[in-house]
């Protein structure tokens, strides 16, 4: 049963998820007027809440591992996905031509990633 519950529970996101994605203009103008920092962020804001559900399994996985004492590989893996994302952003966005959106496809797809090898 418990182990059940834990397996549902990152489907508990979908509705926020949701909101994020159709509500991500209106929420980001609370913050500024500007239109292009808001279509920018708004943007940000779509991509994520596609995968917010392994943010949250990402976010509670560190949080085991550093209540269990054990916060090496939180350190590492950590370590590793910044490090590798500031030059990978910078391929997707200039090289590749992505422009602001291979920002945000790295930084989703590196959320992904260190979820997936945190659970």
């Amino acid at each position: 049963w418990l182990r059940w519950r834990c397996n549902v529970r990152p489907y508990t996101t979908v509705p926020f998820a949701v909101a994020l994605f159709v509500f991500a203009p209106q929420l980001v103008g609370m913050f500024s007027s500007d239109a292009t920092i808001v279509a920018a962020a708004a943007d940000y804001l779509r991509w994520n809440s596609s995968v917010l559900m392994f943010l949250a399994v990402e976010a509670v996985t560190e949080g085991a591992f550093t209540g269990a004492g054990n916060t090496l590989p939180v350190l590492y893996l950590a370590t590793i996905f910044n490090i590798i994302r500031v030059p990978m952003s910078f391929y997707l966005s200039h090289t590749a031509g992505f422009g602001i959106a291979g920002v945000w496809a790295t930084l989703i797809g590196s959320q992904v990633v260190k979820a997936l090898l945190k659970s």
